[in-house]
């Protein structure tokens, strides 16, 4: 049997899409990362905040880190493949499949 120790080390593509305010904040409505297979959404928020002149602002804007394990801000939403995350396990959740898509949207108000 032949496993194969790097196969958790498999790069993937994520196109990240983010709307309204946070436009502002990325310059960007849709970008690509490369990530590693299992990476959560938590760890692509960080590389997302890495490229960013911004990156403090971003991470604030998204993640309560006044929580004693930092969780999605309210409101917002993560949706990874058309599938909504729940603040609580957000940021835990990984990425696995190769050409996936993170939407983040931030709370919009209106009147």
């Amino acid at each position: 049997m032949n496993v194969n120790p790097d196969q958790d080390q498999i790069d993937i593509k994520v196109e990240v899409r983010v709307f309204a305010n946070l436009r502002d904040l990325t310059q960007f409505k849709k970008n690509f990362y490369i990530i590693k297979k299992g990476d959560t959404i938590g760890a692509l928020l960080q590389d997302i905040a890495r490229s960013l002149p911004q990156s403090q602002k971003f991470l604030q804007e998204i993640i309560d880190f006044s929580e004693p394990i930092p969780i999605l801000r309210k409101y917002f939403k993560v949706i990874l493949n058309g599938r909504i995350l729940f603040t609580e396990q957000a940021l835990n959740t990984p990425i696995v499949k190769d050409n996936s898509v993170v939407a983040i949207f931030p709370p919009i108000g209106g009147g």
